[in-house]
């Protein structure tokens, strides 16, 4: 009995070892509200880049002679909250681009993140957009959203459909592509 004891106290921490095998986690299937939520706040994130910036507040400084705001975000307060926020919604591809392509629009300045103002207007000429979600398998589903195209007295002239592919990717739901349609 005594030497079953040493055997069980030896071998028990092998288990935790890891062995090289990939475990894949279980990771639940999304609703399809869960998928329309996702994607809102991936549109939102995605026009901090393209559209406008995150919320600031007058807190400024200047470096390199360009003037920076400090974000104010409830969630989003350094550099490595909006990474990691912007891995949350996307691939590690899309966000590495998001970040480089931006680098100069969000910087940490002693230990809290700033950003460079900056707005564009929309197209004038897309109007409201609706989106619908559907499931493709338990590993995929494809948001499609349709926009109206306006004309130059505003009425609807046509629409255009524009899809999203949202993906269990490394154990977590993303989406793998991504743009602005307006």
């Amino acid at each position: 009995m005594k030497r079953f004891l040493i055997l069980i106290i030896f071998i028990l921490p092998l288990w935790g070892c890891n062995t090289g095998i990939q475990v894949e986690k279980t990771v639940s299937l999304p609703s399809i509200e869960d998928v329309k939520e996702a994607y809102y706040k991936s549109y939102e994130a995605f026009t901090w880049f393209d559209l406008t910036t995150l919320p600031a507040d007058s807190s400024s400084k200047e470096i390199n002679g360009r003037i920076y705001n400090r974000v104010n975000h409830d969630i989003i307060k350094t550099y490595a909250d909006l990474e990691k926020y912007l891995s949350s919604l996307f691939t590690k591809d899309i966000v590495q681009e998001m970040l480089s392509n931006k680098s100069t629009c969000y910087i940490d300045i002693e230990g809290e993140l700033y950003t460079m103002l900056a707005d564009r207007g929309t197209d004038i000429y897309k109007g409201e957009a609706i989106l619908e979600v559907k499931q493709i398998n338990d590993k995929e589903y494809i948001c499609t959203v349709e926009v109206e195209l306006l004309g130059n007295d505003f009425s609807v002239t046509g629409y255009e459909t524009h899809y999203y592919s949202y993906e269990l990717k490394d154990g977590q739901w993303l989406f793998t592509n991504f743009y602005l349609y307006k």
